[in-house]
């Protein structure tokens, strides 16, 4: 289905259901912009992806996190806004966010999928650098190997 997708170029919302969880991977031009799923781990919160990449320390993210609950704004923004982190930082940890969530689907025995191809894709265009579905392919591959 990625393989597909991106050879095609195709753009739009591929929706996965399998028994325990739902997920979404927003595809723009056959590369993936973004992945979301019922099923949120804690290695997969952008916080601590950051501080598992050794880019924020844990009293950084903790201290963005309470002023998060205040001011009730991305956790993102405050990141940058503070300085705990920059720009390309931010983007790695994006995309290993939605990697991380692919490759979860990779390892479902079943499950059912549906394309719902769209025009134009909604995304952080600002945050987020498009991966191609050979690279998500290829890692996860190489991840489920291991």
């Amino acid at each position: 289905i990625f393989q597909l997708i991106g050879m095609q170029r195709k753009t739009g919302l591929l929706i996965l259901e399998s028994d325990q969880e739902k997920g979404s991977v927003v595809f723009e031009n056959g590369m993936v912009v973004h992945a979301d799923s019922s099923v949120f781990r804690v290695e997969d919160l952008l916080g601590n992806l950051l501080v598992w990449q050794g880019k924020l320390k844990p009293a950084s993210l903790n201290e963005a996190l309470a002023r998060q609950k205040v001011s009730m704004q991305h956790l993102s923004f405050i990141l940058i806004d503070q300085r705990y982190i920059g720009q390309d930082d931010l983007k790695t940890a994006l995309s290993e966010q939605v990697q991380q969530i692919i490759f979860r689907v990779f390892r479902w025995k079943s499950g059912n999928y549906h394309f719902d191809p769209t025009a134009e894709a909604d995304y952080d265009r600002e945050n987020v650098a498009p991966v191609s579905t050979d690279h998500i392919l290829m890692e996860g591959i190489r991840r489920v190997d291991e």
